[in-house]
């Protein structure tokens, strides 16, 4: 689930430097209100996030920017309308009441306002529902369009606000691994290393964090609901992590562990365990008190 928990990520300059430009785009084609939608799940939520900086937490969210007018943002629950204006800086937010539909409450927005031609950005975060009912709602003689390709033209172009925030994203991936790295062992079970990656994450500002990991002689990746194998001297353990930082800009990052016996190490060269890979003793670094060989492979050996 996605945090509502730390102030406005963005800042208020940053916010309406995508606003101008969205505008800008928006007027070249033609389009009255760009609407925006996120399904909720951790890779469905970027349109929203980038128009509003709501972190839409689970349900369905919606986003409305006027080419005159202020950005409103439609989500699920009344309690969310004042966490969105309190942390995320949204001026004007409604929510659906309960028993009706968000197509209901959003149509009689895009009515009021006298919408002629009406923009949807990434409509693959829409739901066909949704989408269906939208159109049932709107007045007769609007025009929809798929505005995604002007949406990503717009979002390409990075600020250096988004530059740094980026840079955080890869910033908690090391951080990601190097706790990795410290909390393997064998006799742990695979959940509770990544416990431990996900709270020095969760401490350091991720917004979310979601995992997968593989262990044994030919580790099969699994998700952190069926990550309950016992580590064991000789595993190879694969980790992957996706985590979302401050203003919603996600990194991933992907590396292999050996658990190797320390004793046994001292003339150790090379492995096999996915293909050959020549190992140098210059490579050798003392890291956190593991040796921790980093070769081209992205493998490395934890040694016990």
């Amino acid at each position: 689930c996605a945090m509502i928990t730390k102030e406005a990520s963005l800042s208020p300059q940053e916010r309406d430097r995508r606003h101008r430009a969205l505008r800008e785009a928006m007027a070249g084609a033609g389009y009255d209100v760009l609407l925006f939608a996120s399904l909720g799940h951790d890779n469905q939520r970027g349109p929203v996030r980038y128009v509003s900086n709501w972190r839409s937490p689970t349900f369905s969210d919606y986003a409305l920017l006027q080419l005159q007018g202020e950005m409103t943002l439609c989500t699920h629950y009344p309690k969310y309308v004042d966490l969105a204006r309190g942390r995320c800086g949204v001026e004007t937010a409604v929510a659906t009441p309960y028993g009706q539909e968000d197509s209901a409450v959003i149509g009689k927005l895009l009515t009021d306002w006298g919408v002629k031609r009406l923009g949807l950005v990434s409509p693959t975060t829409m739901s066909a529902a949704f989408h269906q009912s939208l159109l049932a709602a709107l007045p007769p003689g609007v025009e929809t369009a798929d505005a995604t390709d002007l949406f990503e033209a717009v979002r390409s172009i990075k600020s250096d606000e988004e530059f740094g925030l980026i840079g955080e994203a890869v910033r908690l991936g090391d951080l990601a691994f190097e706790t990795f790295c410290e909390a393997v062992a064998p006799g742990r079970k695979e959940y509770e290393v990544l416990a431990d990656v996900e709270h020095v994450l969760r401490l350091e500002g991720a917004e979310e964090v979601f995992f997968i990991v593989g262990s044994g002689e030919r580790p099969v990746n699994r998700f952190w609901d069926m990550a309950d194998r016992t580590l064991e001297k000789g595993d190879a353990v694969i980790f992957c992590i996706e985590h979302c930082a401050s203003g919603g800009y996600w990194s991933q990052f992907i590396r292999t562990v050996t658990i190797i016996n320390a004793k046994t190490n001292s003339n150790f060269y090379s492995f096999n365990k996915f293909g050959s890979a020549k190992l140098r003793r210059e490579k050798l670094n003392l890291v956190h008190g593991h040796l921790n060989i980093i070769i081209s492979c992205n493998a490395n050996l934890i040694l016990w």
